[in-house]
């Protein structure tokens, strides 16, 4: 299931297969684009990439929901994923599996929203990144048990702000304090 700041899209439901889920093939399509300061851009695939790409699945990236159910969220990181390489727009998908009960997540709030803050999680192995809604609030989720710096970066004049040491746990969100970034 992809998901936007934790907000999920349901793909497919079906009951699980005999035995255990090792890979799932997603298939995209060609008539992709982007919208860059309100001017809608054609995105291609990066060349040598295939129109498909396979996602290796590990036991901690399921969750068991029910008898025979098996639930697994793909973060789709589209700042990863789209790339600008002389002038044209590239997709090079960037899927990350994971398994809510398995992984852990940041939520909170950055303000204004005149800043368009950009968030993103890192430590020595594990990135992720989130684009808040209009009121400030994002989440972050799939992020591997461990201590986080968190990015908030502005535009339009205001400045980023860094906070660092963010403890993240497994099955367990980890609530930010809002941040308002300043000019």
């Amino acid at each position: 299931m992809p998901h936007r700041n934790g907000i999920d899209t349901l793909l497919a439901f079906c009951n699980s297969p005999p035995g255990s889920i090792r890979k799932i093939r997603i298939t995209f399509g060609t008539n992709n684009s982007v919208v860059v300061a309100g001017i809608r851009h054609p995105v291609n695939l990066f060349p040598g990439t295939n129109n498909y790409l396979y996602i290796k699945i590990h036991k901690e990236d399921e969750d068991d929901i029910a008898a025979g159910q098996t639930a697994i969220w793909i973060d789709f990181n589209v700042c990863e994923s789209i790339k600008l390489i002389g002038g044209q727009y590239y997709l090079k998908p960037f899927l990350k599996p994971f398994g809510k009960h398995h992984f852990g997540e940041i939520e909170g709030k950055v303000l204004p929203a005149a800043a368009h803050a950009f968030i993103t999680a890192r430590n020595a192995t594990d990135s992720a990144t989130a684009m808040p809604e209009h009121d400030g609030e994002y989440k972050i989720q799939g992020l591997r048990q461990g201590t986080y710096s968190v990015t908030f970066t502005g535009s339009g004049g205001y400045r980023d702000t860094t906070i660092s040491n963010i403890q993240v746990q497994t099955g367990r969100e980890t609530n930010i304090n809002t941040i308002t970034l300043h000019q």
